[in-house]
């Protein structure tokens, strides 16, 4: 997939919001995804905002329904989220995602240690966020088990 297809944050989202993607496409998608909320401007991944944080979310529940080889289109987006938290509104679009955190703690699962690391990494960093990040990292893992039919501890 040629580098230029993506130039803003609008032709990641229209892309990834097309069902009929392959993995691999969906992976070399994702990739670059990660490079550019990595290296553009605070601008930029504002831009991506709500819309794209969606799209993300969407991939990465994706990779629940499917087997072992969706293993790295999940660290990508692990990957994706940390970057888009890397600044005060995407953080907030986050929390304010009712599903994000329970996503993120679904990925924390040693089946997939890489992934783990990366998910715990962010659930740690969301649990000193004030006023009620602590709480909401609670629920999350306590949701996420709730799924798997675990208890959270």
């Amino acid at each position: 997939m040629a580098r230029n297809k993506f130039d803003s944050p609008a032709d990641y989202i229209q892309y990834l919001s097309n069902p009929e993607l392959s993995l691999a496409k969906k992976y070399s998608c994702i990739e670059s995804l990660r490079v550019a909320l990595t290296n553009n401007s605070l601008e930029w991944v504002q831009d991506f905002g709500n819309k794209g944080l969606k799209q993300v979310l969407n991939v990465l529940n994706e990779c629940f329904r499917n087997d072992s080889k969706w293993d790295r289109v999940q660290l990508e987006c692990i990957k994706c989220l940390k970057a888009i938290m890397n600044n005060k509104v995407g953080l907030q679009n986050l929390f304010d995602h009712k599903e994000a955190l329970t996503l993120m703690a679904r990925s924390i699962t040693p089946t997939v240690p890489l992934v783990m690391l990366e998910a715990v990494k962010l659930m740690a960093a969301v649990c000193l966020v004030p006023p009620d990040g602590h709480d909401k990292t609670l629920e999350a893992i306590t949701i996420a088990g709730e799924v798997k039919q675990r208890e959270r501890f």
